[in-house]
């Protein structure tokens, strides 16, 4: 699971709205597991309020609606819920203009 978070870490890019990297970290190292208990949530809302202000508190809170809805779910649905959350909130660019260098 660790290399699967720095591989989604070093490949995201930035969210829509100017969401830095950062938050993606913290979304991911919160939820991912779909284990922590409901204090590291709290905090991690709290932090995403304090270091990025609203728009970042508003994505955290859908991550938990989304971990809530995905619960029961199989792991490969959980897996496709995680990738349309995202997906829907990360701005595309080619490989050659994030990476330098083409697929």
């Amino acid at each position: 699971m660790r290399n699967l978070n720095l591989y989604l870490l070093t490949t995201l890019g930035a969210l829509a709205g100017h969401l830095p990297v950062r938050l993606i970290s913290l979304v991911l190292a919160a939820g991912l597991g779909w284990t922590l208990a409901q204090p590291g949530l709290d905090r991690l809302q709290l932090l995403a309020q304090q270091r990025y202000g609203q728009p970042a508190t508003e994505t955290v809170i859908s991550w938990r609606h989304m971990l809530e809805e995905s619960r029961a779910l199989p792991d490969d649905e959980k897996l496709k819920a995680v990738n349309q959350f995202f997906n829907r909130r990360i701005r595309f660019n080619a490989d050659q203009a994030v990476w330098g260098m083409p697929d």
